[in-house]
C-alpha cells in the first residue's frame, strides 16, 4: 500500500514538474491595477477604457524551440476590459486560477478615451522593470511608471488638427468581451479593403505594432 502511494505521489509530482517546465502550469493570473493621468498636467483622467487580451503559446521553455521546427505556435485566449474611475484608477481583472496546457503570456494592454491618443504595450511586472531584466523601449517612450498603487499610464491629449494613425483590432478577440472599448473608438472606426466585414481599425499614435 505504501509503495503504491509513493508511486502515485512520485508520478503526480513528476507531472507537475513537467507542466511547470513546459509552461503549462501557472497557478494565478492577478488583476492589473494602476492609474491613468494626463501626460501634460498629471491630473487623473476619468472614463478611460483599459483593455487587455491574453495569448498562450506551447513548448515555450523546451529545448525543442531551438530546433528548426518553425516558430512557437501562439493562440488568443481571453480578453478583459475596465474603465477608470473619477480618480483615474483602473483595475483590469486577471484570469484568476490557471491550469491549462500552454504558457500564458502577459496581456497586451490598450487604453483609450476620445480626445486622447490610443496607446498599447505589453504588461510587465514591477519587478521586471525595477531589475531591468529586459530592455523596454516602449515603457520609456510612453512614460509608464510603477508606483505604490500600480502602473501609471500617461495619456497625451490630442490637438484638434492632429492626424491619427490606425491599427487593427486582432480578429481573434471576442467582440462581446470588449464592447465598451469598441463603443469608445466607434467614431473613428473605418473599413479597409484588407479587412473582413465587421472588423475595425483603431487610432494609434507614436510607435510600431511590435510590442517590447
Amino acid at each position: 500500500m505504501r509503495r503504491k502511494l509513493l508511486i502515485a505521489v512520485t508520478v503526480f509530482l513528476g507531472i507537475l514538474i513537467f507542466m511547470q517546465f513546459t509552461g503549462c502550469l501557472r497557478l494565478y493570473d492577478p488583476p492589473r491595477k494602476g492609474k491613468i493621468i494626463d501626460a501634460d498636467t498629471g491630473e487623473p483622467v476619468e472614463d478611460v477604457v483599459v483593455m487587455g487580451h491574453w495569448k498562450i503559446e506551447y513548448l515555450h521553455h523546451l529545448p525543442l524551440r531551438l530546433l528548426p521546427l518553425g516558430p512557437v505556435v501562439t493562440f488568443y485566449y481571453d480578453a478583459q476590459e475596465t474603465v477608470t474611475d473619477e480618480n483615474g484608477h483602473y483595475t483590469l481583472p486577471g484570469l484568476g486560477l490557471w491550469l491549462y496546457p500552454g504558457h500564458l503570456k502577459r496581456p497586451s494592454i490598450r487604453s483609450y478615451k476620445k480626445g486622447y491618443e490610443l496607446i498599447r504595450f505589453r504588461w510587465k511586472t514591477k519587478r521586471i522593470i525595477e531589475l531591468k531584466t529586459t530592455y523596454s523601449p516602449t515603457y520609456e517612450r510612453l512614460g509608464l511608471e510603477w508606483k505604490k498603487d500600480g502602473l501609471y499610464i500617461p495619456l497625451r491629449k490630442l490637438d484638434p488638427e492632429e492626424s491619427l494613425g490606425r491599427i487593427n483590432i486582432p480578429s481573434s478577440i471576442e467582440r462581446n468581451k470588449i464592447q465598451r472599448f469598441l463603443q469608445e473608438i466607434d467614431h473613428h472606426s473605418l473599413m479597409s479593403p484588407g479587412l473582413r466585414p465587421g472588423e475595425k481599425l483603431l487610432p494609434a499614435l507614436g510607435g510600431s505594432e511590435r510590442l517590447k
